[in-house]
């Protein structure tokens, strides 16, 4: 959607073009994490900002589908390799921590999806197991 780096704002508009803004257009401040988005929005306006957003929701849900679907694959890879019983896996599928993480991944809530699987408690959920997902999820971010 938008990169703010070394105070340097810049985004590409769905129409192609790009905005570049070192400091606030009505202020003259400097850019800064916390006001990036905003100041975004005051440059491109309430209808490019509308659009911009959605966009990104539009690509996190392109990328939920995938997730699910090769999160799913791994944990099938999991019980074919021995690393997980049937039951090991019923149990993930049973885990209502589980569900929600499937259901906030569906509704393009990355960071919360995130703290679920950070917040997952069993011995079947490895911190090797946790990092993967999360790397995976922050990489369709």
């Amino acid at each position: 959607m938008y990169e703010f780096k070394d105070g340097i704002l810049t985004c590409q508009l769905p129409n192609g073009c790009y905005i570049k803004q070192e400091r606030h257009p009505q202020t003259n401040e400097a850019i800064t994490e916390e006001n990036a988005a905003d100041i975004l929005r005051i440059c491109i306006g309430d209808e490019q900002w509308l659009s911009l957003k959605a966009k990104k929701y539009e690509n996190r849900i392109q990328s939920s589908a995938r997730l699910i679907a090769e999160m799913a694959v791994e944990n099938e890879q999991r019980v074919k390799s021995n690393e997980w019983s049937i039951e090991q896996l019923q149990t993930v599928l049973k885990d209502k921590q589980i569900s929600n993480l499937v259901l906030f991944l569906q509704m393009a809530s990355f960071q919360t999806a995130m703290e679920v699987i950070r917040d997952l408690k069993g011995d079947v959920y490895t911190e090797e197991l946790k990092a993967a997902w999360i790397k995976k999820i922050q990489a369709a971010m």
